[in-house]
This record gives C-alpha cells, structure tokens and sequence, in this order.
C-alpha cells in the first residue's frame, strides 16, 4: 500500500514528475541536442563549399541563389504548413489592429544580412578555394561578439577567451596568413561573413519566439524576391542548366538549405549567437577536406594542427555555452 501523503517527502504529484521531465527535456536539447544540430549543419555546409563551386562554373551567382530557394521554400513550406498557416493567421490579426509590423518587419531584417552574404559569398567563391571561402565565412566567430557588444550585451569574455583563441590559431593555420594583403575574392567573402554575422544576431533575438519554419520562409521570401530581381539585370543566357547541375542546386537547396537552416533556426532557441559563431569554426574543415579529396587544394601538418585547433574551439564553446543560458 502506498503510505506518501501530499505533504510527505515521498509524495510526487503527476504535475511535479511532468515539471521535472520537461526540465530535463530542455537542458538536454540546451546542453546536447542544440550544439550537435549546429555542428552537424556546420559540416554540411563546409561540404557543401565544392558542390556550390562546380554549380557557379555552370550557372550565374544570381541564377543559383534563386534556383536554391525556389526549391526549398516550397519544400519546407509544405513540410510546415500548418506553423505558418497559424503564424500568418495571428499577422494579419496583428495587421488588423496596427500591429502587423511587429510580426512582418524583424524576421526581414535577417533575411536582408542573409542574401547580402550570399551575394558577396557567391563572387568571392568564383575567385577563391573552397577551404579559404570556408574559414572567411566562418569569421563571424569574431564579428558576432563584437555585434553583440555594439547591441549592448553584457558578454562573460571569460568563457569566450579560450575559444576565441583557439578559433583564431586554428584559422590561420588552416587558411594561412596572407602575405600580400587579401585578394578580392577574399574581401568579398569577408564582407560576406560580416552579414552572416548579423543574421545569426537577429535571428538569435527571434528564435525564442519565432518557428524555425517561419523564420526561414520569411528570410528565405527575402533572399527568393532579391536574387529574382538580381537575375532580371543579369545575363541569364550564360547558364547551362543540365541534369548535373540540378542534382547539385536540389542538393543545396533541400539538405543544405532548408535542413541546415531549420537546425540552426531551432539550435538558436538555446544557444547564444556568441557560441554559435564558434561552433561554426568546424565548417572550413569539411571543406578543406573535400578540396583535398577533389584536388581543389592540399593538406598538410600546419593545416591539420589549424583543423584540431579549430575542433577544439568549437567543443569548448558548445560546452560553454551549456553554463550561459539564454
């Protein structure tokens, strides 16, 4: 016979025990969970730097982008519909009452950082190798803090210390210190990697209270409409879509695209735009060795020492991150 009174050290209501599971189901998705879906989004994308390289030898900068997201915004759209059905039946409500900027205006402001980082990443990486395109972009790592700090945000540098330092070595190891000054290419891609910084800022401040879904059909309606008008002013005859191609532009567009940006959309909700930044330092890895693999450029101790470097940095800042709630 159960003896536990309500007011018994043993008695745990039904309600207690549900508290206590769904607390546990948040520091897991806070602690596990959320860094591992950034790692893994970040390891596609720096896989992704070859396949979008060979895509731009066969189409236009501008013709890709919009092939990318004509394809995965109805995908994810579909996927989702029921989220964004609720979330533009509660717009256009706050439309109603004049409230409706409120809801349309803050996910655009990523979505504007976002296609201006596709667009500079997109000239840069004509002129540029995968593995250095990767670690430009994977600079946000120092630009987010430093958004941060200009927004106002107290940062715990403590934490971010040992990361930082370990992100920086790492990633002049792998890609080298340019002895010449940087290319264009390589302004390009850092003024790219500029922009993602800010889209992972913003979307930072909407992901607690925005759908992963929503907020990438809203970023992505702006990316879809900018690179829409960006292709009427180009030459589209200097595109050669066949069957290769779009394998490779459905590859991006669904897996590296919609999946990777849902993953980091939902990871958001628990980590700090700070972190991350340093999580995505594993992304020039992936690409440095798929151009290896592919003979676009060539491995060596320093470069593998960078890579190990950059490993570390993004493992100290997933478990740091774990200390610093949002």
């Amino acid at each position: 016979m159960d003896t536990a009174t309500p007011n018994s050290p043993d008695h745990v209501s039904i309600q207690d025990s549900g508290d206590v599971s769904g607390t546990r189901r948040a520091e897991l998705k806070r602690q596990i969970l959320a860094p591992a879906a950034l790692a893994l989004a970040a390891v596609i994308w720096g896989g992704s730097y070859i396949v979008v390289k060979d895509t731009l030898n066969d189409v236009t900068p501008a013709v890709y982008l919009m092939l990318r997201y004509l394809i995965a915004l109805p995908v994810v759209g579909l996927a989702f519909q029921k989220e964004i059905a609720t979330w533009w039946r509660d717009a256009r409500r706050a439309m109603g009452t004049g409230m409706g900027r409120n809801w349309l205006l803050p996910p655009l402001i990523p979505g504007i950082c976002l296609v201006g980082a596709f667009i500079f990443q997109s000239y840069g990486l004509q002129r540029s190798p995968p593995g250095l395109a990767a670690f430009l972009t994977s600079l946000v790592f120092v630009f987010v803090p430093l958004i941060e700090m200009a927004a106002g945000e107290r940062i715990a540098w403590s934490r971010l210390a040992a990361p930082l330092m370990l992100a920086i070595v790492g990633t002049i190891l792998l890609a080298g210190w340019p002895a010449a000054g940087l290319p264009v290419g390589s302004l390009l891609l850092l003024a790219g990697s500029v922009l993602y910084s800010g889209q992972i800022f913003f979307t930072g401040r909407l992901a607690a209270n925005t759908h992963p879904a929503v907020n990438f059909v809203m970023q992505g309606a702006v990316v879809l409409l900018v690179s829409m008008l960006w292709s009427a002013v180009t030459r589209l005859s200097s595109s050669h879509l066949n069957l290769d191609t779009w394998l490779r532009i459905g590859y991006v567009a669904i897996v590296a695209t919609g999946g990777c940006y849902l993953l980091q959309f939902w990871a958001q909700r628990f980590v700090k735009a700070r972190y991350v930044g340093l999580i995505f330092t594993i992304e020039p890895i992936a690409a440095t060795v798929l151009g290896w693999w592919f003979k676009y450029e060539s491995i060596s101790i320093v470069s593998v020492l960078g890579s190990a470097a950059l490993i570390g940095a993004a493992g100290l800042a997933a478990w740091f991150s774990t200390g610093d709630s949002k």
